[in-house]
Order: C-alpha cells, then sequence, then structure tokens
C-alpha cells in the first residue's frame, strides 16, 4: 500500500487534493482558507467542489481596493455576507467589543454579543470565515456612529482534532513515508526532492511546533522559503522587508494591543537584507534580543511572556532590491521564484557567497554575534532545489488548516529529558556552550514532533537528526567567528568549531511526550 493510499484510508475527512488548490481564481487567499472549503464540499466530487469554492470566492470575498465600492454597496444594500480576516478589540470608552476588517478599510463594526463568546479568537488575534454584516445608518453608540454590525460569523475551522488519534497514526508510515506526507501537505512534490532536501525544507516549519525556536535561512531566490509557511498555519505572520516597530512586534503603548510576536507562534522576517528596525523610540532589536534569549520582553514597564518563534529569511544573491522588484515573478509560485537569475555559489569551507561571508547578506545592525546566538539553527537554503512546475505536489496531503492546528497543540510536548538520556553533545575545535545545547535540543525536540509525533524513534533515526540539528547549529557558531574575524576580534571569544553528537543508550526506543492534545 502506498503513503497516498494509506492516507486516505487512515484519514478521509482530514485530507484534500492539493492539486485542487493551484485551481482556485484568487490565490491571495491562504490556503488553509482554500482547503478548508474545499474540503467543506469534497462529498460533491473534486469539480463540483472546485466549482462552488470559486463561486464562494467570486461572490464574497472582494479586493481590499475595492473597499469603498464594497462599502457603498453595503449601505445600499442594507447587508451583505463577506469572506475575509476578521479581527477586533475591547473599547472600555463604549464597553463593547469592536471589529474590523480589511475589507472595509479601517472601519469599525459593532458585533452581536454572543459572537466574541462563542469566537473568542476574534478578540485573540483574528480569524478567518464569512461574516453576515448589517447596515444601520441611525446606530449610535454613546453617541459615537457605528453603522456597521456583524450579526452573525462563521469562522474557517477544523470542528474536531485529535493529537493523540494523529500520533497513533504515525505508526502505520514509515520515516519515508511521513516525510512524503508532510512534503505533500505543505504543498510540494516528495518525489522531487531528496530525503536530506526534504529535511531542510521541512525544519523551516519547525517552529510552529517547539514554542520560542529562532531559526534563519539564506539562500537563492526560488527555492520556496516562504512558500508554505505563508499559508499553512494562521499562527504565523510574515512582515516582508519594509519597517518592523516596536507597537508592531511587541506591544502599542497607546492602545495597549500587544504585538504580533504575543499573538503568534512564529513571525517569519522574509526579505531579511532590506528589514528596517525603528529605533525613533525604542531599541527594537535590543527588545527583540533579549526576547529571542529569555522568551520575555519588556516595553513600556510591562513585561510579557511569548512562546513565538522567529524565522529570518533571506536571499544570498547580492541584487539591488529595485532590480528584484523589476524581475517577472511567476504567478504560479505566488513566492520568491524568479526564474533564470544565477546565484553565486556558496563556499561551504569559507562560509561565503561570492566574495562575501553568508552573514554579510543580512543588514549592518543584524552583524551582531549576541544576535546570532540566539538563533537556533542556519537552514542551508543552497542546498534545497528552485521551484518548478514539477516541484508541486498534485496528490493529497492534511488539510492545511487541520495540520497547523495538529502542530499548535504539539506544542505541549516535551521530549528533552528523554533526549538527554539518549544523546551526548561535544564540540571539536571549542567548548560546547549552554546555548548550543540548548539549541541543539530544541532543534531536535521540534524534529521528533514534526516527524515521530507518537515518539518511536530508533537509535539511527534519532542520530539522523541529531547530525542535521548539529549541523545547523554549527553554521550559527561559523558565522560568529566569521563575524569577529570581520570586526577585529581574534576568534577567542568564537573559535570555528564542529558541533557533534553520538548516541548514549540502545535500549531506548520511545521518547515519552509530556501533555497531549
Amino acid at each position: 500500500m502506498t503513503w497516498e493510499e494509506k492516507l486516505r484510508q487512515r484519514f478521509p475527512d482530514k485530507i484534500v487534493n492539493k492539486a485542487l488548490t493551484r485551481k482556485i481564481i484568487r490565490r491571495q487567499l491562504p490556503r488553509f482558507v482554500t482547503e478548508y472549503l474545499l474540503a467543506r464540499y469534497a462529498e460533491r466530487g473534486e469539480t463540483e467542489a472546485l466549482r462552488i469554492v470559486n463561486d464562494i470566492i467570486q461572490k464574497h470575498f472582494p479586493e481590499p481596493r475595492h473597499a469603498e465600492r464594497v462599502v457603498f454597496e453595503l449601505a445600499q444594500q442594507g447587508s451583505m455576507r463577506l469572506l475575509g480576516f476578521f479581527y477586533g478589540y475591547f473599547d472600555d470608552k463604549i464597553h463593547a467589543p469592536l471589529i474590523r476588517t480589511p475589507l472595509l478599510g479601517r472601519r469599525e463594526m459593532r458585533i452581536s454579543t454572543r459572537l466574541p463568546k462563542e469566537y473568542p479568537i476574534l478578540l485573540e488575534g483574528g480569524a478567518w470565515g464569512i461574516a453576515e454584516i448589517h447596515y444601520e445608518p441611525n446606530a449610535e453608540v454613546d453617541g459615537r456612529k457605528i453603522p456597521f454590525f456583524i450579526a452573525d460569523f462563521a469562522p474557517f475551522q477544523v470542528a474536531r482534532i485529535d493529537v493523540d488519534d494523529y500520533k497513533q497514526a504515525r505508526a502505520l508510515f514509515t520515516s519515508d513515508e511521513w516525510i512524503a506526507v508532510l512534503m505533500s501537505t505543505i504543498g510540494l512534490n516528495p518525489a522531487a526532492y531528496s530525503r536530506q532536501e526534504s529535511l531542510y525544507v521541512l525544519t523551516r516549519f519547525l517552529p510552529l511546533a517547539e514554542p520560542n525556536l529562532n531559526l534563519i535561512e539564506l539562500g537563492p531566490r526560488g527555492t520556496g522559503k516562504t512558500y508554505g509557511i505563508r499559508n499553512i498555519s494562521p499562527y504565523s505572520f510574515v512582515i516582508s522587508g519594509g519597517k518592523a516597530t516596536a507597537a508592531q512586534l511587541f506591544l502599542d503603548l497607546r492602545s495597549r494591543s500587544v504585538g504580533v510576536i504575543a499573538r503568534k507562534d512564529v513571525v517569519v522576517f522574509d526579505e531579511i537584507a532590506y528589514a528596517k528596525f525603528d529605533d525613533t523610540r525604542d531599541d527594537v532589536l535590543g527588545i527583540l534580543k533579549d526576547y529571542m534569549a529569555s522568551g520575555v520582553f519588556s516595553r513600556g514597564g510591562i513585561e510579557m511572556p511569548s512562546e513565538c518563534g522567529i524565522l529570518m529569511v533571506g536571499n544570498t544573491d547580492h541584487g539591488t532590491k529595485e532590480a528584484e522588484e523589476g524581475e517577472e515573478i511567476e504567478e504560479l509560485l505566488a513566492d520568491d521564484a524568479v526564474p533564470g537569475v544565477d546565484t553565486p555559489s556558496v563556499d561551504e569551507e569559507k562560509g561565503t557567497v561570492g566574495e562575501r561571508y553568508l552573514f554579510q547578506s543580512l543588514p549592518v545592525a543584524l552583524h551582531d554575534t549576541a544576535l546570532f546566538d540566539r538563533l537556533h539553527g542556519f537552514i542551508p537554503g543552497w542546498r534545497v532545489p528552485k521551484l518548478g512546475t514539477h516541484s508541486f505536489s498534485n496528490g493529497p496531503g492534511f488539510i492545511s488548516d487541520y495540520f497547523s492546528e495538529i502542530l499548535h497543540r504539539l506544542r505541549r510536548d516535551d521530549h528533552t529529558a528523554e533526549l538527554r538520556t539518549r544523546l551526548r553533545f561535544s564540540a571539536e575545535g571549542g567548548a560546547l556552550s549552554t546555548r548550543d545545547e540548548e539549541a541543539l535540543l530544541r532543534l531536535l525536540n521540534g524534529y521528533v514532533k514534526l516527524l515521530y509525533p507518537d515518539g518511536r524513534i530508533t537509535d539511527a533515526e534519532l542520530q539522523e537528526l541529531a547530525d542535521l540539528a548539529c549541523e545547523l547549529r554549527t553554521r550559527i557558531v561559523e558565522q560568529q567567528h566569521f563575524m569577529e574575524l570581520v570586526q577585529g576580534g581574534r576568534t577567542v571569544e568564537f573559535p570555528r568549531k564542529q558541533l557533534q553528537a553520538r548516541i548514549l543508550s540502545h535500549a531506548l526506543n520511545r521518547l515519552n511526550s509530556s501533555g497531549s492534545g
């Protein structure tokens, strides 16, 4: 029996044909939304389900640039059902929650009092769904006109999640088959990637399963560095270049609303080479650096813990931003792929790309050994094939919304104590630091939850993951070494060292997880 047949037999109502998602008329919708809708109508057959979903999108999901037209039509009709992202806050001046959606610009809406109780996620970062919105031109709250009113809301979320069932089903698949399931789930064709390449790709998703895991990936354009993670989970947030402020990331001191690091499982800094950190009022990088070390940020005298991970993503080719923006980006990929662009090759022995060290692809503000030390692993994006038409899955995979919720709940599991009993870490060429060991354990804990969620893992499989974790962390300490060289240091604090791991016990082949769904 193939992995596809096993998946269809074991999870008949939790999977979707990934090829269908590329036939959706509007790709601006996150894939976890379109797959939820496709799965909802799957019993009518794939062709009919696709027709229905495209019809729903066409009728109820206007483009944000049409916001004023939508408001006009809503005022004329009196009510309208809209598909979109809805988020809100509690306004203590009127003692009621207010909701917003990009579909109506920055206008605020009242909401039926029962809905935030039924769907608290509306006030906890927001949710995708379909809302029935009424226009009541004379409606006031404490003298303030708020004519828009949400009478009903249906979120897009899988009704039942059984993490234990998911874990038990893992035993039906070999490790190669399970990797194929995961690759297809994120939208990629397993046959187009080797096992090692697949592991590099899947590493991008570890912060969704492992709290406070911080990663960086540098590689050529077109490898799909943000393909999947920006679409597969509502618990991720992507910042593409531009300016990152303390209010956006941590806490808005005026509204007292928390930033994305307090609300999400992972924040992705895409196009990190062009990121700007607004330090006009706060030391944003300083707050971020402290947070990455402790899992707690402080702003305006308020301390707040979070389990959000950080993923920094950038390109190793050094064209200007203007040149990159002028490239023809293939619409099918809807990602960072730019066909036909040559990329300087990476010299792994020297840790360089072209004539520059890898870290020099980052803004000068990030050329900081202390900041790099808080990154747990460095994904070598140059080892991942570029995306092409053959790279995308045409087979079954978990519905993205279901899979993202599984990963979110797996964050409760912790295999660290058992990993310590089975592995011993060391370093050749320098001392193993406490941060090195912590990084290796976080990476391994994430890998086990992603690849062996039932905790059953052989010594050979564990050694494979330990070697991979050591490779990723070694790349971090190598770049710290090169940073110190460039900055005129003697590389005493950051010697170039190679991290290693070996199995201690051949008797224990199961990692018992604490916490479950």
